[in-house]
């Protein structure tokens, strides 16, 4: 293994602790003073007395670990140890075998479909073992290889190397091609839908791939690009530079916007089930930002963070920090619960679908929370997109699996969350508008509410869902299990309200009856407000249209509601939880954003029109379209959905801030 070494005074990173899969330093000499602006940690989910407590571990052994983990299907973890061996641990912390590589390691394995691992080392080899833990084939390179290969749905095999090429294998360990970059890869590489492949260099550049190995394009960065790219369901890219700032381009190459931190940005980052890019920097701070780039919020973690987040079902980010403690952040940027290890966590936790969380500590200590959520569903909630660690999105087909096989663990996590009590949303006089501070494109993010949505029909052998049917009656309770969704404790009135749409007007009032000179009678059991009328659940157009003549604005955005949505667009789902819905439409699987909105007792599951452009058709995304106050849904080409939409009403013009305080633009000497 070759030891790096950098000249002290240089202030670029070392190779050191980065985005918790490659690389632990030898030696560096260069110093780490971390710019923090923010030492005192903010409150809690609720209060910092009212955090929920940490997670009771399972089990918790030393087992050497050094590199990242990755977790198979059957929830059996699989790390490189400080030993130069790969070992398997089944769920309980049992050895199941190891297997002697050349070298150390610090990239995360990949389990295949097949259950085939892949496991890189420092000693320039990738190998392939079966899932007994015997070797298959290895191919050694042009140079240490740090960064964890991508596995694309033809079994082929990308993998990086620190002597500045980029290779493809077939699933024999054949060679494809080779491509020269001219500089070492840290980074590891990920696979777009298109097949484009995306990696940072040390030479400060990212650079895409075609299918066949071609350059695309390249973007230079001020810096070098430990960090792995992630990508939203828009095929956008996202990632960290040392030149302490988060990148985001477009899938040509163009840069969208950068936001500056304090320090080294080396941890890769997710995107989250409500499209949050979230990532953490060397200034301490963990950052959530919308997709245009500005402050969701920052969570002040108190100490470097090195390593990729990781996004659950039940709502929680989770991180480790450098000083050793595990943060599990809160929609609203505030920690739910803490847990210190006292050891350094520089590798990204990881969690099976059975819901046992992991994660590793700088002693070799390898430990074990069960009964928690699942990965949630998202554009790329674990930093290698899923806990096995393809590096790619994965396919319809391959999404339901996954996303019927966390259903059972996700189900137990929610019965056992308390119901939290009903919201009474506050409307203010027509006279005096909803104070707002926050321009509408940067909504304040609020914690989940409980809410019992019916859902469509979905598909046999996925997560059961309450049939589609006409409404019920007023007055009569509704016929069938209710669909469970995650519920969090009651988060407290946020010091600075969203903003808050229109009022609507109300309806017109019945007079009221004349007294009458006998005895009064009973008074008559209040009447329910007209609904409006439910739409043939047979019929797609007339559901389509019930959901437009449904249609209202919230915090800036038009939604409508997802029961008719998904009937008018014959989708089926797989898991719902009150923020987000997995569905299947034709053999796509996506996830959408979902907003609970309602009074108390009729609160229901919307959807935004823009979230509907997620919808893919043979990889190509949706195209929202309007015109002469007709609201069109375009896949692959063709309408899929139709709703006749007043949006001058829905959409009334709000005052936002002309000019963002940290966003840089782009510049046109930014792409090279």
């Amino acid at each position: 293994m070759r030891g790096v070494y950098l000249p002290e005074g240089r202030d670029e990173p070392a190779l050191r602790e980065c985005k918790g899969e490659s690389i632990l330093p030898l030696f560096s000499r260069a110093p780490r003073a971390l710019l923090l602006s923010s030492l005192l940690l903010t409150a809690g989910w609720l209060s910092p007395a009212a955090q929920a407590a940490a997670p009771a571990l399972s089990w918790s052994k030393s087992v050497k670990a050094l590199g990242a983990l990755s977790v198979a299907d059957n929830g059996d973890v699989l790390l490189i140890g400080s030993d130069a061996k790969l070992h398997r641990f089944n769920s309980a912390g049992q050895e199941l075998w190891s297997f002697a590589l050349g070298d150390i390691g610090r990239a995360a394995p990949v389990i295949t479909a097949g259950g085939i691992t892949l496991a890189v080392s420092y000693d320039d080899n990738i190998y392939a073992l079966d899932a007994g833990g015997k070797k298959l084939w290895n191919v050694r390179l042009d140079g240490d290889l740090y960064a964890s290969p991508a596995v694309r749905d033809d079994g082929s095999v990308i993998v990086a190397s620190s002597g500045g090429s980029v290779y493809a294998l077939n699933a024999k360990g054949g060679q494809l091609w080779r491509y020269k970059v001219g500089a070492p890869v840290y980074s590891s590489p990920v696979v777009a839908p298109d097949g484009s492949i995306y990696f940072g260099t040390q030479g400060n550049q990212l650079l895409a791939l075609t299918p066949e190995g071609q350059l695309k394009w390249s973007f230079r960065s001020g810096s070098t690009v430990f960090s792995s790219p992630a990508l939203d369901s828009q095929g956008n890219l996202y990632f960290g530079s040392g030149d302490k700032k988060i990148y985001s381009l477009t899938p040509q190459g163009e840069l969208r916007w950068s936001r500056a931190t304090a320090s080294f940005v080396n941890a890769s980052p997710i995107v989250t089930s409500q499209n949050l890019v979230v990532v953490g920097s060397y200034d301490g701070n963990v950052y959530a930002l919308n997709s245009e780039g500005k402050d969701v919020w920052v969570y002040p973690a108190g100490a470097a963070v090195a390593a990729p987040a990781a996004e659950l079902a039940s709502g929680e980010v989770v991180v480790g920090d450098l000083a050793g403690t595990l943060h599990a952040i809160g929609p609203d940027g505030k920690a739910r619960w803490t847990l210190k290890t006292g050891e350094r966590i520089d590798t990204s936790v990881n969690v099976s679908p059975a819901g046992t969380l992991y994660f590793a500590t700088a002693s070799g200590k390898l430990s074990a929370a069960a009964n928690q959520a699942p990965l949630a569903e998202g554009p790329w909630t674990y930093y290698r997109s899923v806990a096995s660690g393809y590096g790619r999105r994965l396919s319809g087909p391959e999404a339901a699996a996954l996303t019927a096989l966390k259903a059972p663990a996700l189900r137990a996590v929610l019965a056992q969350r308390p119901v939290p009590a009903p919201q009474t949303a506050v409307t203010p006089p027509a006279s005096q508008p909803a104070p707002s501070t926050q321009p509408s494109s940067a909504p304040a993010v609020k914690p989940p509410v409980l809410a019992a949505v019916p859902a469509v029909p979905s598909l046999p052998g996925a997560l059961p869902a309450q049939p589609l049917t006409k409404p019920a009656a007023a007055g009569v309770p509704a016929k069938g299990p209710p669909v469970v969704g995650p519920v969090v404790a009651t988060a407290p009135t946020p010091a600075v309200p969203a903003p808050v749409a229109a009022p609507v007007k109300p309806g017109p009032v019945a007079a009221s009856p004349a007294p009458s000179s006998t005895v009064p009678s009973t008074p008559a059991a209040p009447v329910a407000a007209a609904q409006p009328a439910a739409a043939d659940p047979a019929d797609p157009a007339a559901l389509a249209q019930a959901a437009g003549a449904q249609a209202r604005s919230d915090r800036g955005k038009v939604v409508v509601p997802l029961r008719e949505v998904l009937g008018a667009l014959g989708a089926s789902v797989l898991v719902q939880t009150p923020r987000s819905v997995s569905v299947q439409l034709g053999g796509e699987v996506t996830t959408l954003p979902l907003r609970t909105l309602g009074s108390a007792g009729n609160r229901r599951a919307w959807v935004a029109l823009a979230d509907l452009e997620r919808f893919q058709v043979g990889g190509q995304p949706g195209v929202n379209l309007y015109t002469r106050g007709v609201y069109l849904l375009q896949l692959g080409g063709k309408v899929a959905l139709s709703m006749n939409l007043d949006l001058a009403h829905l959409l009334p013009l709000l005052p936002v801030k002309e000019f963002p305080d940290v966003i840089e633009r782009p510049e046109s000497s930014a792409k090279s």
